[in-house]
């Protein structure tokens, strides 16, 4: 399906695999882009500035994820940086975390999945042992790739996250996992009981989506697939309150995000009126506190913006603008941030004219 071309080399686990039997869930690959298109480079995420410390880092296994340039192996479109796994790394990160007691949220990712239980267990606790960190969360495609891991007795990587979960209630800390959902039929009666079992031992599970084109920009889609979210009891507080403690244990949070301005991604995104759309249809057909957020990741480290918060929105040019407050530029003013629809969902410019609008900006 042209996958080398892409930023990943893929494969599927036999539950992803058992889904895959319909172009509305798996339209990847039907329509592979070149890459020279204006504005879709490596997205420019202030983590990869090497000078913090090396990132513990795995894999996810999509496209449309911006950290594609240092996931999975090498494909014919990427070359990937190669993070180390090394528990020294580990060591220097956590020494690092001790040392700037600003930080209080820390992300464990990519895929936590690729852990042992015994690595899961040594970022853990070593991070519950900071006393200025108050908040942390595992990132995992787990839940939806291989929830049978999940539920497996003989497999003590679920077993572990249970029992970091209740130290961290224990001493008044909150610990998650945030996984990855993006259409209605990555569930299956293994994905629900997998969910209940987090559920029942108090595990937090926060998602993700990414609005993918064909996949779950429609409002039937993303209807049927914040229903099943809720019925797993990953249920939505606020985007701005992600990082803070939660009155339950059932209660979660999740967001619906713009796909990123990432390399190879360009025939998966869609703009910025699709997730406006959206969420004018989906709100008020189920109650708020299930409602996600739908936001705009801004280019340039601007952060997630809530996407009706744009200061402005060319439909003919497709080209909004953020203002991002709590970021403050040289000047200690606010930035402003520019967001590009993609070319294809221009449809009244043609194709040269298109690229003179962007290229000349």
């Amino acid at each position: 399906m042209g996958q080398d071309l892409k930023e990943f080399a893929i494969g599927k686990t036999f539950h992803v695999g058992d889904k895959l039997q319909s172009s509305s869930f798996y339209p990847y690959g039907w329509n592979v882009l070149p890459d020279n298109i204006p504005r879709n480079t490596v997205f420019n995420h202030s983590n990869t500035r090497k000078a913090f410390v090396e990132d513990v880092i795995a894999g996810f296994d999509a496209a449309s994820i911006t950290r594609s340039y240092a996931i999975g192996d090498d494909t014919e479109a990427s070359i990937k940086a190669s993070p180390t796994h090394i528990n020294a790394h580990w060591n220097t990160a956590i020494e690092y975390i001790k040392e700037n007691p600003a930080i209080q949220d820390i992300e464990i990712g990519g895929d936590s999945y690729y852990l042992t239980p015994e690595q899961l267990k040594f970022i853990g606790e070593g991070l519950l042992n900071i006393d200025h960190v108050r908040r942390f969360h595992f990132t995992t495609r787990g839940l939806a790739a291989t929830p049978s891991r999940i539920l497996n007795p003989n497999d003590t990587w679920t077993d572990t996250l249970i029992q970091i979960s209740k130290l961290g209630r224990k001493v008044g800390k909150h610990v998650a996992i945030q996984t990855h959902f993006n259409h209605p039929d990555e569930f299956s009666w293994v994905t629900r009981e997998a969910a209940q079992r987090l559920f029942a031992n108090g595990v937090t599970v926060l998602n993700q989506s990414v609005l993918l084109k064909g996949v779950n920009d429609s409002v039937s889609t993303m209807s049927a697939l914040i229903r099943e979210l809720a019925d797993c009891n990953i249920k939505p507080v606020n985007l701005l309150s992600r990082f803070f403690p939660y009155p339950s244990s059932n209660t979660s949070q999740y967001y619906v995000s713009q796909c990123d301005i990432a390399k190879g991604a360009e025939d998966l995104r869609t703009p910025l009126s699709t997730i406006l759309h959206l969420e004018t249809q989906l709100r008020g057909s189920i109650a708020d506190f299930l409602m996600p957020q739908f936001v705009v990741n801004l280019p340039g480290g601007g952060g997630k913006r809530l996407a009706a918060s744009y200061k402005s929105y060319d439909r003919r040019t497709g080209i909004s603008t953020f203002v991002a407050p709590g970021v403050k530029g040289q000047r200690n003013e606010s930035e402003v941030y520019d967001y590009f629809d993609p070319l294809h969902s221009l449809p009244d410019l043609e194709p040269l004219s298109r690229g003179l609008v962007f290229s000349g900006i």
